[in-house]
């Protein structure tokens, strides 16, 4: 009897294992995913201080502030750095979307987290590699103002189109578990429901309630012909 307790407990401990690995995946991956954005963020930097036209001149005033010459520059610099921005936030949403072991909150969570934190670096290090300078004696001309980006919202525009494109794939997805694999299930495939911990045993005769935590149709699931009955035991 021994060794039965000792299999059934191995049996039990085997699928929390797997989950808690699956979460350690998880965990991980948004840890990269993050950290990646962020890295690229830096790198797009570059690429937005080079692409940026040239910024128009200016001139100090009192009040320390600087009169910009009416100019088109600025806008420009600020669309350009939502294009690259959008960009990547759609193409990291999509891309992200196909590593099937990563797949869940995490990863969503990292997309909105990185991608707001990659844009900002990129704003960051496009301003410092940039040159200009908004200093200068009173009422003399700066010649090289420094780019900046002025629409602050567009700080939001990776982050929320990431999400957006992962968030509309996972609603699209067949399978609840989103492809990912599934302790759960793959452990009660040929296994009827009430012998399996990880079904809810809700199937078994002491417990009255239809189990909802999968659709029990797909192919390999314990179908609606092999459960045991659920009408409790007769007791005049």
């Amino acid at each position: 009897m021994t060794g039965t307790l000792d299999d059934m407990t191995a049996d039990a401990a085997a699928p929390q294992g797997r989950r808690s690995a699956d979460l350690r995946t998880q965990q991980i991956a948004a840890a990269v995913v993050t950290g990646g954005l962020i890295v690229l963020g830096a790198v797009l930097g570059l690429v937005w201080a080079a692409w940026s036209p040239a910024r128009p001149p200016g001139a100090r005033i009192p009040g320390g502030t600087v009169q910009i010459n009416e100019s088109e520059a600025f806008a420009a610099a600020d669309g350009r750095f939502a294009l690259i921005t959008a960009v990547v936030g759609l193409a990291a949403g999509g891309l992200l979307w196909y590593r099937r072991s990563s797949r869940g909150p995490w990863v969503a969570a990292a997309l909105g987290v990185g991608g707001l934190a990659g844009a900002w670096v990129m704003a960051q290090v496009g301003h410092l590699v940039g040159g200009g300078t908004n200093n200068g004696a009173l009422y003399t001309r700066i010649d090289h103002l420094p780019l900046t980006l002025h629409m602050t919202g567009f700080f939001g525009v990776e982050g929320v189109l990431a999400v957006l494109v992962y968030s509309v794939l996972a609603a699209f997805a067949v399978d609840d578990d989103l492809g990912r694999p599934d302790p759960a299930r793959d452990s009660a495939r040929g296994v009827p429901a009430y012998q399996n911990q990880y079904f809810d045993r809700s199937v078994a005769p002491e417990y009255l309630v239809q189990y909802g935590g999968t659709d029990g149709d797909r192919a390999g699931l314990p179908q609606q012909g092999e459960f045991p009955t659920q009408d409790p035991p007769y007791s005049p």
